[in-house]
């Protein structure tokens, strides 16, 4: 039996430990708790996720391709959610917003010239003929 312990470090789990072991599962109906395929008992994984005061909180099943993204660092979608942590987010929210109005302010600028520029291209003919 293989087991591997990290602490998780953001999403609703943060500050607990996670504890990833080979064991089989008991039950020949699991489905794997990432990637939901169907699990064989002798090539599933098991991932505890608890802390020392409490025990364990939830068990989950992971498939062999699943439990190796785990073990390298990648999150699942509960520690990727950006509504547990502000580290998640690539940067802040206002400077999206200050990036979508200068978008838009350059959009109306550009769309204002482009009709000013056709008014009096029609006034120029206008008066011409």
């Amino acid at each position: 039996m293989t087991t591997y312990q990290h602490l998780i470090d953001r999403g609703p789990y943060k500050g607990m430990v996670e504890t990833l072991t080979d064991n089989p599962h008991p039950s020949k109906t699991a489905r794997c708790y990432m990637c939901a395929e169907p699990l064989k008992a002798s090539t599933s994984w098991m991932s505890l996720v608890g802390d020392h005061q409490n025990g364990v909180f939830t068990v989950r099943f992971l498939c062999p391709l699943c439990a190796r993204e785990r073990l390298n660092g990648i999150p699942d979608e509960a520690e990727r959610c950006w509504n547990y942590t502000q580290a998640a987010q690539s940067e802040p929210r206002i400077t999206k917003i200050l990036a979508y109005l200068t978008y838009l302010i350059f959009w109306c600028v550009l769309v204002s010239a482009g009709g000013t520029f056709l008014f009096l291209i029609f006034l120029l003919l206008k008066n011409l003929f």
